[in-house]
């Protein structure tokens, strides 16, 4: 008996203790995988004369060992191994909590109750641009709770009828573990589908996992392509990547002409590493006109933002004189930043120049 089955008997045995359990859950960050119609199939159980308003009320009150020794015992009672058994119950009780009226301290403070309830309505009768900004609130805790369980559910209403946002928000959640368990390939295939949609940000996180392999298959070239679709939207990381693949040779053929087009067009909007980037190209000289006043004024642009390695880079160049005026109080400033950092070179520079 698999999984799914083994859940179903134990609900259709012990109906209202389970459900007592199950709100006890309710911090399981895990969601589920299970068919919709299953779902149904248990919240119709667990609804019939289980539906207890004071349960729902106190839930965020249960502690977290309580819902470990919940799972543990449960598990091993009926041999279900703990993760497919907390995917399974919290999916179940998001699914009971989505169809209860939320809290009065969920409500939206910054909206009137009326919109809110309009912004619910809508989101319970399946638009997915308000399943989508409803995940973003919860996420945020603006002006509602902050719950990532909720956000999650909501995204992957959205997500799953091919909403963009949502579905690159779900990989988001994904990668990084919030309201799940973390998973690199689940957090791609999210990734793909925004992608292929043409969403900027998706297409670019999804270049990053080629690059590192990172629950995909790593490919350089792969990486180049989806990271080249978001920067011709105008998306800074993903042209800052892009100009740095060019410059070394990664996934495309080496190209400083085009690494300084890509990272200049970055730099231009304020990328503090494409900044930096840039401005030891124009002191190298590499593939454009060597020059020290062009790669301080870069160097300055991130040191301003509180970019380490700028900040040493400028200080270099006050302490020399290139491209700027000689001054070791400037330069000083500068190394002084960027070793409050923990940038150990600009601390051996600051040592150097002390000792002049």
């Amino acid at each position: 008996m698999d999984a799914k089955h083994k859940l179903l008997k134990i609900v259709q045995e012990q109906g209202k203790e389970i459900y007592s359990d199950l709100t006890q859950l309710e911090a399981c960050m895990i969601e589920a995988e299970f068919e919709a119609a299953f779902i149904v199939q248990i919240t119709a159980i667990l609804k019939t004369g289980c539906l207890n308003k004071a349960i729902i009320e106190n839930r965020r009150e249960i502690s977290q060992n309580t819902k470990r020794l919940l799972r543990r015992q449960i598990s091993k009672l009926y041999e279900i191994s703990e993760s497919e058994l907390a995917e399974s119950l919290s999916c179940i009780f998001y699914s009971l909590e989505l169809q209860s009226e939320p809290l009065e301290s969920e409500r939206l403070e910054v909206l009137e109750d009326s919109k809110f309830k309009d912004l619910l309505m809508a989101a319970r009768q399946g638009e997915p641009a308000a399943q989508n900004r409803l995940g973003g609130m919860y996420l945020a805790g603006d002006g509602v709770s902050q719950s990532d369980a909720v956000a999650l559910v909501w995204f992957r209403k959205a997500a799953e009828q091919g909403e963009a946002n949502s579905q690159y928000n779900l990989g988001s959640m994904y990668s990084c573990g919030i309201g799940t368990i973390q998973s690199d390939a689940r957090a791609a295939a999210w990734f793909l589908k925004a992608a292929k949609q043409g969403l900027a940000d998706a297409q670019y996180r999804l270049g990053c996992m080629h690059a590192s392999g990172r629950g995909v298959k790593q490919s350089d070239a792969a990486a180049a392509e989806l990271f080249r679709k978001a920067a011709e939207q105008g998306l800074p990381d993903a042209q800052y990547a892009l100009g740095s693949m060019f410059l070394r040779g990664s996934g495309v053929n080496q190209s400083n002409s085009d690494a300084i087009t890509w990272l200049r067009q970055a730099a231009e909007q304020g990328h503090a590493a494409a900044q930096q980037c840039l401005g030891l190209m124009y002191l190298d000289g590499r593939g454009i006109m060597q020059s020290d006043a062009d790669a301080a004024a870069w160097f300055r642009q991130a040191a301003e933002q509180g970019y380490a390695e700028a900040q040493n880079g400028l200080g270099l160049m006050h302490s020399t004189g290139r491209g700027v005026r000689k001054d070791f109080s400037e330069a000083a400033s500068w190394f002084r930043k960027a070793a409050e950092q923990g940038f150990a070179e600009a601390q051996e520079n600051m040592d150097r120049l002390m000792g002049m």
